[in-house]
């Protein structure tokens, strides 16, 4: 990360700053504080370390990079993977899902809520590719939702992009149709 703007670098302090309401907002602020003020310190580098340990061939770029064949030249080159987790779509998408899964563990009552929602992560293709289904949004703020979205159905209801969900629909009072 870095202080400024740079477009050899995928998120500011900025970026990360501005990203950190989704993960707390006033009311789940609110909430925490009252219980102990360290909390939402505490949460939240939890949260990071597991999303880090889920997401950690992305988290930490390795591979950094992949052997590519030259169908022109016939020749073997170098190409620098490129990760979408620590762009600012990745951050905020996952502050956002933060919010959710530390809402999930404080009501749980259970002590390792939080990590077992993060560890479904791990399935998660953060590689930018136009051919990968996870990480389609939009660059920035913009993609957030979508994003976010992709992530939540994986975490909460074991949704993967692209796959059929099956529809339940009441018909009256005896009938269900469930279709896909």
């Amino acid at each position: 990360m870095t202080g400024v703007r740079d477009p050899n670098r995928q998120v500011t302090y900025e970026g990360l700053r501005r990203s950190t309401p989704n993960m707390f907002p006033k009311p789940l602020l609110d909430r925490l504080i009252s219980i102990d003020e360290t909390l939402p310190l505490k949460y939240g580098k939890r949260y990071w370390l597991r999303v880090s340990e889920a997401c950690a061939e992305a988290w930490h770029e390795n591979p950094a990079t992949r052997d590519v064949l030259d169908e022109a030249t016939g020749q073997v080159r170098k190409e620098k993977i490129r990760y979408r987790i620590k762009d600012l779509v990745g951050v905020a998408s996952l502050a956002k899902l933060g919010e959710s899964i530390i809402k999930s563990h404080i009501d749980s009552g259970k002590n390792d809520r939080l990590e077992s929602l993060v560890a479904k992560l791990v399935e998660v293709d953060w590689e930018k590719r136009s051919d990968n289904p996870w990480m389609r949004s939009q660059a920035g703020f913009a993609g957030q939702r979508e994003l976010f979205e992709i992530l939540h159905a994986l975490v909460y209801s074991d949704v993967r992009p692209g796959a059929s969900q099956s529809v339940v629909q009441v018909l009256d009072s005896d009938e269900v149709e469930v279709t896909e």
